[in-house]
């Protein structure tokens, strides 16, 4: 099996059961580290339920990644551009961005906005100063062509997804494969992401897993000390950087 990322040769490392009904062949490139499903023939089922029962998370995740998207906007672009939350789900981020006075719009091919409806666009046809995806690129079939469409219309990509632990783990052992909803079909090593990195022509950044189970990651032209990204993604010290600027 070849690596959808790097096309280097991907081993089958283990099966699992998904959804309890589907035994699926996990596989892992021995080049880049990216783990991936066999062709994901089961999608169309995983997503008769955009939202899962199993993310629980869903109110606290945006409550965060609001604080750090608010902190990078403010201290590396402008708060008067246009920003984008690719795979925007029911529209929550959105309308809390909207909130702080940001133009902010959402898109999502398989959900609609209970928030902030007006700010859900069709198709994505213009440039962004930011495009958001929070918890998403693990979605992706094809990974390396999803980031370039985005690339298109934006220089910065702001997201988060889990790396994979290593040594990499048996499907039983790590919680994000969601083995019970299925929607989950590419895993990312570090190595993985500054290829695809590399391929876009940006500068890549990673911040440690937070105990929300948040892994942020940037794709930007711009260039910055590692440290300065890991500060300004850091969700207590974000808080502290917004409540500085709006209450003191």
């Amino acid at each position: 099996m070849q690596c959808k990322i790097c096309h280097d040769f991907s081993r089958p490392i283990h099966k699992a059961r998904l959804m309890s009904k589907y035994i699926v062949q996990y596989f892992e490139c021995a080049g880049c580290g990216f783990v991936f499903t066999e062709d994901p023939f089961w999608l169309e089922e995983s997503y008769e339920s955009v939202i899962t029962g199993a993310d629980t998370g869903i109110v606290i995740r945006n409550l965060v990644v609001r604080n750090v998207a608010t902190t990078l906007i403010r201290m590396l672009l402008y708060k008067k551009g246009n920003f984008l939350d690719y795979g925007s789900g029911y529209g929550l981020f959105v309308q809390m961005m909207s909130d702080r006075g940001f133009d902010f719009k959402g898109f999502d091919n398989h959900a609609e906005h209970i928030f902030c409806r007006d700010r859900q666009i069709g198709e994505i046809s213009q440039n962004f100063d930011l495009i958001t995806m929070f918890e998403v690129a693990e979605h992706f079939i094809d990974p390396v062509g999803c980031f370039e469409a985005l690339k298109r219309n934006t220089d910065n990509i702001l997201f988060t997804t889990q790396i994979v632990p290593s040594p990499t783990p048996s499907a039983e052992d790590w919680w994000y494969y969601g083995i019970d909803h299925g929607q989950h079909i590419s895993f990312y090593s570090l190595e993985s992401l500054q290829f695809i990195a590399k391929k876009l022509g940006l500068h890549f950044y990673t911040s440690k897993n937070n105990k929300y189970n948040l892994t942020f990651h940037l794709f930007t032209k711009i260039k910055m000390k590692e440290l300065f990204f890991r500060t300004i993604v850091n969700y207590q010290l974000s808080r502290v950087l917004y409540f500085a600027r709006y209450h003191f």
